[in-house]
């Protein structure tokens, strides 16, 4: 078994057609989400390939999507039009709807 001399060079490896570029992910879920859960291995490892990854859900998933390592962003406070005078849970939300419309 040899050992590598320092002045040389490791073997060519080719190059990329273009670099990689960093990208932006979003992930929305509303109150209803169900399959939030088996995003975040796809959002842990969009960050582990360098790219930024984002979630627009509600204040009770907020922990567990840190957690994960991307960006929380409320869904309340981002759409404030959708809830302005309304509750924002879904039940709430629901009987709002259900007044505003008569029902």
């Amino acid at each position: 078994m040899s050992l590598a001399s320092p002045t040389e060079q490791p073997p060519h490896q080719p190059e990329l057609p273009h670099p990689p570029r960093k990208r932006c992910f979003a992930f929305i879920f509303g109150f209803a989400a169900g399959h939030i859960n088996a995003s975040f291995p796809v959002a842990r490892r969009l960050l582990k390939l360098g790219h930024e990854v984002h979630y627009l859900s509600r204040e009770q998933r907020q922990l567990a999507i840190e957690d994960a390592g991307a960006v929380f962003h409320s869904e309340i406070q981002a759409c404030p039009e959708l809830y302005d005078g309304r509750e924002p849970d879904a039940f709430g939300a629901t009987y709002s709807l259900l007044k505003e419309m008569d029902c």
